[in-house]
């Protein structure tokens, strides 16, 4: 496999979601973050987790194996 090859997403599914949370400038900000597991054509899978207002989010909820 090459260097730059692009791996496509054949599926995901949604293992949990949590809260989090951030403090900036006097202020503590809560977010949603969702696990995801990834499947890509070459037959990899990946552990991902990314927060709920991330573009990445909207792309995994589209592949969502039900």
């Amino acid at each position: 496999m090459g260097l730059f090859t692009s791996k496509k997403i054949v599926r995901t599914l949604l293992i949990g979601v949590r809260t989090a949370e951030d403090t900036k400038m006097l202020a503590t900000y809560n977010y949603g973050m969702y696990s995801f597991v990834v499947e890509y054509d070459n037959g990899s899978r990946e552990l991902v987790e990314v927060k709920g207002n991330d573009p990445k989010a909207k792309e995994y909820l589209m592949y969502l194996d039900w």
